[in-house]
């Protein structure tokens, strides 16, 4: 064997032994998932919400994707709608949790009630519901259903033995003129919802309120 083919020969084993490595290590490795935040495993945002059983708000997000795309190809009105209750905390803080997803549940079945198949319909926030409200004709319209939706706010939850009212907020946005996109419109008609401090002087009545002023009445009768 002449000195080139030696030297050919070695250069060969070094290149396989320190330049690309040998066969096996140069197999495809599986890429290892970033680690979640506080060391715990990785857990996909669900799809349903668990108190409701409405849909979460990366469904709606999507929904709104294809909604939009129907609307821009075939010219159909869509508008975006936003419930909000703007003292959900405070009823948690005087009433208790149990009582605030009672009054969540109820509401939700009101919006599935009200909304029918023609929306679909999901829980974005802890206080909050959306939908994406395809065909609408004209303002008329809209308005209709905004004030079918103020209408069934107004209305008291009956949950947990007795009657409490929350101050809650509706809002709207219509492609394209608020938005383009999903997040967009969501943002428009959130920001629509805020409800104004001095419309409702007492938005919320407690449960506990009400059941000490039956306890007064009743020892003032005896």
């Amino acid at each position: 064997m002449s000195y080139i083919s030696k030297l050919l020969r070695v250069c060969y084993r070094l290149k396989s032994l320190f330049g690309r490595g040998p066969r096996s290590s140069r197999m495809p490795q599986a890429r290892s998932r970033p680690p979640s935040l506080g060391g715990g495993k990785f857990v996909p945002a669900p799809a349903i919400d668990p108190l409701t059983g409405l849909a979460s708000r990366l469904v709606l997000e999507a929904q709104i994707t294809k909604a939009i795309v129907r609307s821009t190809r075939f010219g159909t009105g869509l508008v975006v709608l936003w419930v909000e209750l703007h003292d959900l905390e405070r009823a948690v803080k005087l009433l208790g949790r149990d009582v605030a997803d009672a009054a969540l549940i109820v509401l939700a079945r009101r919006l599935q009630a009200l909304l029918k198949m023609e929306s679909a319909l999901a829980r974005v926030r802890f206080r909050a519901f959306a939908a994406v409200h395809e065909g609408v004709v004209d303002d008329d319209e809209l308005v209709q259903t905004v004030a079918a939706l103020h209408d069934a706010l107004a209305c008291p939850f009956d949950v947990c033995e007795g009657m409490i009212h929350i101050a809650s907020g509706v809002g709207f946005a219509s492609y394209p003129d608020d938005g383009k996109d999903a997040s967009t419109l969501l943002a428009a008609a959130a920001m629509r919802a805020v409800m104004p401090r001095n419309r409702h002087p007492s938005p919320l009545r407690s449960l506990a309120s009400a059941q000490v002023e039956a306890g007064a009445a009743a020892a003032d009768a005896a």
